[in-house]
Formats: structure tokens, sequence, C-alpha cells
């Protein structure tokens, strides 16, 4: 998979488009085919002072949405096609990433013209 990657902290010129192997979900976790990511303002603070993980190189964005499409060992609470989405997960969030529970939630089959008020 492609992502855009910070490898040394610094300007625009910092970001680098790199092929990555695709995650396995370990023990705890849930991969998600990314069907949209949230890359934002926090970010460039990211790329200029350091994600908050401390890790080089990372690749820029917390948040995203998408469908589980692999479950790590004894995971229970979801399944492969589940429509999930999260925030500040840190590391990989191009195409397909791997989340720790609880960290996701599962979004809702309906649009949300017909979510029932609450």
């Amino acid at each position: 998979m492609r992502a855009i990657v910070v490898e040394e902290l610094g300007g625009p010129e910092q970001l680098h488009v790199s092929d990555l192997l695709t995650p396995e979900p370990g023990p705890g976790e849930i991969r998600v085919d990314i069907t949209a990511a949230g890359v934002n303002f926090m970010d460039t603070g990211a790329r200029r002072l350091g994600a908050a993980t401390g890790d080089l190189p990372f690749v820029p964005g917390v948040e995203g949405a998408g469908r589980v499409s692999a479950l790590g060992p004894d995971v229970t609470e979801f399944a492969v096609g589940d429509r999930v989405a999260w925030v500040y997960v840190y590391g990989p969030t191009p195409s397909r990433s791997c989340c720790p529970l609880p960290t996701p939630c599962r979004c809702p089959t309906t649009s949300p013209t017909t979510w029932p008020r609450v």
C-alpha cells in the first residue's frame, strides 16, 4: 500500500510517498480498509514537531473510517465487514490500518437522515 510518510521533522518537503507492507492485526487489534481518513491542521504540527508517540517515521493522520478486513487473535467485538470509525489512533492510516481495541466504534448502516432522535 502507498502512504505519505514523515521520515524527518520539518516542512512539507519532508513528506514522501512510500510503499508500506499491509499491516497484520496483532492481539486486540482489527485491520480496517480505510474509506475516509482525516489529515488536518494538527498534522502540520506533527510534521514539524513530531507525532505524540515520538516515533519516526510516521504516517500523518489519526482519524478514519472504513470496513474491518481482518481480526487479530481473540477479537470477538467486531466481524470482518463491520463499518467502523476512530479518532486518535497513531500509526499507518493510508489505505489500511490496524487499530487497537476498544478505540474503534461501529458505524450505523443507515443514513444519517434515518437515525432515531436522541
